[in-house]
């Protein structure tokens, strides 16, 4: 802003026929260092994973997670019978393979996030219609995740349960 004044000043100078002074330069002031918090890092892994699923990025999503991720769905979930899942590949097979032929499709839409230390908690909808039955649901979600060296290694969903249910009931 300084400089920006300055420079200003100095071409309000030259238009009325002023001389600047012999030493205009003016030195920049050196970057200042930027430090991001890990809430800050895990909080842009975090959007980046919801990124790679809604873009469809299987392997990118997945490459988010550490290899022991324990991924636990909401009691009373469809998909929570066999909690926890364990490795990526456990969440592919209880999770997403299931939820591919569950839903024709299946959104999720971010609102908020809060995170604390390692933790970063995701506060959003499902957008989803039933392959099956057709109907829509529309439930409020929260997703936890637990970070360690920028992967996620726990994953906890919170969500309306009824609302899923209804939805896959005919």
């Amino acid at each position: 802003m300084i400089k920006q004044i300055a420079i200003s000043a100095m071409a309000g100078l030259f238009l009325i026929g002023c001389s600047a002074p012999e030493t205009t330069a003016l030195e920049a002031p050196a970057p200042a260092e930027v430090v991001v918090s890990p809430e800050e890092t895990n909080t842009q892994t975090v959007k980046q994973i919801y990124a790679y699923f809604e873009t469809g990025d299987v392997p990118s999503f997945l490459g988010m997670m550490g290899s022991g991720i324990v991924w636990n769905e909401a009691e009373n979930f469809p998909y929570a019978v066999t909690n926890p899942h364990v490795g990526p590949d456990a969440v592919v097979a209880g999770v997403f393979g299931p939820m591919a032929a569950d839903w024709s499709t299946f959104q999720v839409v971010p609102e908020s996030y809060l995170a604390q230390g390692d933790k970063v908690a995701m506060f959003g909808r499902y957008h989803a219609v039933s392959a099956a039955t057709g109907k829509t649901m529309d439930p409020q979600v929260v997703h936890v995740w637990t970070f360690k060296d920028n992967k996620a290694v726990t994953f906890q969903q919170y969500a309306d349960t009824l609302a899923t249910r209804e939805a896959l009931t005919p």
